[in-house]
């Protein structure tokens, strides 16, 4: 069997009008060119197990590229380009809201030390916090946690 013969088969025609698609994708955002890259390989299997008509090949490479950009695109999307926090924000910002205990008297201009899960970390407020004094963690700069006391009332 010559080259342009292997070709000519069908089910080795959607394979490769499927890997055509699929490559396409990886140079052209939106995810959607997949899908028809799936529709082709589905039409390529069905070609060679059934012997189905070039007409009934195309609805089948429609529908399925159809059924398979509805049904999948989504999962496709939260799977590998879906928004998560640790992907678009601060993984630091976890700390945020926690809370602490001051080591060191921290106050305004005053840098100190707070003990976090059982760590010393280096920490600044804007209001007076006594050693011992329980502290919640408002925000983080760089390895510094900025903090205000717990105030009872």
């Amino acid at each position: 069997m010559s080259t342009l013969e292997f070709l000519k088969n069908p089910p080795v025609m959607w394979f490769l009008i499927g890997l055509a698609f699929a490559l396409i994708e990886l140079f052209v955002p939106g995810l959607i060119l997949i899908f028809f890259g799936i529709g082709a390989w589905i039409t390529a299997l069905f070609s060679l197990f059934l012997p189905i008509s070039v007409g009934m090949q195309i609805v089948l490479f429609v529908i399925a590229s159809i059924l398979s950009l509805v049904i999948l695109r989504r999962w496709f999307k939260n799977r590998f380009f879906s928004e998560k926090k640790d992907q678009t924000q601060d993984p630091d910002d976890d700390f945020t809201g926690s809370f602490a205990v001051a080591e060191t008297v921290i106050g305004p201009g005053q840098p100190g030390k707070i003990s976090y899960h059982g760590s010393p970390w280096q920490a600044e407020s804007e209001e007076a916090v006594a050693p011992g004094e329980r502290v919640v963690i408002v925000a983080k700069k760089n390895i510094t946690f900025i903090v205000k006391p717990i105030k009872n009332n």
